[in-house]
């Protein structure tokens, strides 16, 4: 999945500069700027959830422990919900890394403001609305 969205980021930074090109250099800027705040937002929260889940897990185990419960059975009850929480925390991840993937695609899917002087621009111009052309599916109705 990294190497998914660094490959899209990469492709994306190579067609800015090309002319003619229909990917806004300021979306890509703020793509970035984004993309930076959330990686040290990730950092930061990941450490702070990190000690409440240790705490929270200490308190848990500490409480089965003071209403007699055995050792093993405790052990086993605490990382079971160790476990769990920590499949939870890696499904949003995924979740979060696919939405972040898609981003590029979106900026280049943009169309151009400006015109472009390239004959295969227009081409792949015409053919994108003849494909948006058949997947749109219109139902006409005939009144009598």
């Amino acid at each position: 999945m990294k190497m998914a969205i660094l490959s899209g980021l990469g492709k994306l930074a190579g067609l800015i500069d090309l002319p003619g090109s229909s990917v806004d250099p300021k979306l890509v800027q703020e793509l970035l700027a984004k993309l930076a705040i959330v990686i040290a937002l990730i950092v930061i929260s990941g450490l702070l959830v990190g000690v409440l889940l240790v705490g929270a897990l200490y308190a848990g185990y500490s409480a089965l422990l003071y209403y007699d419960m055995p050792q093993a059975s405790a052990m086993a009850i605490t990382g079971l919900s160790a476990a769990l929480i920590t499949a939870i925390l890696v499904v949003v991840a995924i979740q979060q890394a696919r939405r972040l993937s898609e981003m590029p695609s979106r900026i280049m899917r943009r169309p151009s403001l400006l015109p472009s002087n390239d004959i295969g621009h227009g081409a792949i111009a015409v053919a994108d609305a003849f494909i948006q052309g058949l997947l749109t599916r219109r139902v006409h109705t005939e009144s009598k």
